[in-house]
């Protein structure tokens, strides 16, 4: 009976001993006063004064902010009409999705960055490929897994829109001609849009 119970004894206690290495490290019952410091200099509201933008006339301009929040919110900026900016940059998920694959009018190859301190940051996008945020907000709007749409239907759409149109105005002045262009035309897009967007005049373009 011994023989037994003895190597018995010796797996039971091998067990035991291996299972604790196996449990979580107790959590500190309190930061120290070290690490409270560093936890802190990381929050947002350590990060220095934005310097002014030369390339944005409208960087504070409450009236800009405004229709750029009504436009953040709206659906009709995609292809679909289904997806806004707000679809993948949710406020109440820190403006992400929470998902493992940004989901926009198609599905994404990575998944949603926060905006959160964005303004801080010197490159865009995950791999670092825009380097300021007028230019990274262009490319979502035309991306195919994004928004979907073109330039020239942003423009038919805030010229339709009343609210729109007179926010746009007292911003930026009289919209462009629109009738005599084509329904679609991107420098982005394929190859019709592409061939149509040069046919365009640069005043159009611009």
């Amino acid at each position: 009976m011994k023989r037994f119970l003895i190597p018995g004894l010796l797996v039971i206690g091998l067990g035991a001993g291996l299972g604790w290495q196996l449990l979580p490290a107790p959590l500190p019952q309190a930061w120290t006063p070290q690490e409270a410091a560093l936890i802190q200099s990381l929050s947002l509201s350590q990060l220095p004064a934005l310097s002014p933008d030369p390339s944005n006339a409208v960087a504070d301009n409450e009236s800009a902010a405004k229709l750029g929040q009504l436009l953040y919110f709206d659906s009709r900026m995609s292809g679909n009409g289904e997806v806004a900016c707000a679809t993948c940059h949710q406020p109440e998920r820190y403006f992400t999705d929470g998902l493992p694959l940004a989901a926009g009018t198609a599905l994404g190859p990575r998944h949603t960055p926060s905006l959160v301190g964005l303004s801080h940051s010197p490159w865009f996008y995950w791999d670092g490929r825009k380097d300021s945020q007028w230019a990274q907000a262009l490319a979502p709007i035309e991306a195919g897994h994004e928004h979907n749409l073109d330039r020239l239907q942003v423009i038919r759409l805030i010229a339709k829109d009343r609210d729109y149109s007179e926010r746009y105005t007292a911003l930026f002045g009289e919209l462009p001609s629109l009738p005599a262009t084509p329904q679609a035309a991107s420098p982005l897009g394929n190859a019709e849009a592409s061939a149509s967007w040069q046919r365009l005049s640069l005043a159009q373009q611009s």
